[in-house]
């Protein structure tokens, strides 16, 4: 089983473990067979705000992939302001990693897009949230990030 976790909080945006979120406002979980993650899957939010995309043969069989949007969540570090919902996913299946392949994470900005700057996830590991390396499509307000999945 594989269980990662994104959250989406912006000029930072971040990640937080499904185990501990509460407050889950909607979920979509979607199934992927063998042959689809062959070729890659994106898996998007109920309110199509947030988007995981399995790049292909992450995985060598059947997986699911679950997307929520929060309304409860791990403060932001001081001084970073959330641009964008509250998002979390999990990978759960009985599958090989494979983990020189990426995970390719995006999530809209809402308000402000120019004060925007990085991605944030929650690492529930050690408690803190992490920067990962984004580029923000300012005329689609749509940050996108690439994140080593990790098992």
């Amino acid at each position: 089983m594989f269980t990662t976790v994104l959250v989406v909080a912006v000029a930072f945006l971040g990640s937080v473990n499904p185990v501990q979120a509460q407050g889950v406002v909607n979920e979509i979980a979607v199934a992927l067979s063998a042959e689809t993650l062959q070729k890659g899957y994106t898996v998007e939010s109920v309110d199509r705000l947030a988007r995981v995309g399995v790049t292909p043969q992450l995985f060598d069989n059947r997986v699911t992939v679950t997307v929520r949007q929060l309304t409860i969540y791990p403060e932001p570090p001081a001084g970073k302001t959330l641009r964008s919902n509250v998002y979390e996913y999990d990978i759960i299946g009985d599958a090989e990693l494979h983990q020189q392949r990426p995970l390719w994470l995006s999530v809209k900005m809402t308000g402000d897009i120019a004060s925007g700057k990085t991605f944030g996830l929650y690492a529930y590991e050690n408690n803190r949230w992490l920067r990962l390396p984004s580029k923000i499509d300012t005329a689609t307000g749509l940050v996108k990030g690439i994140s080593q999945f990790r098992a």
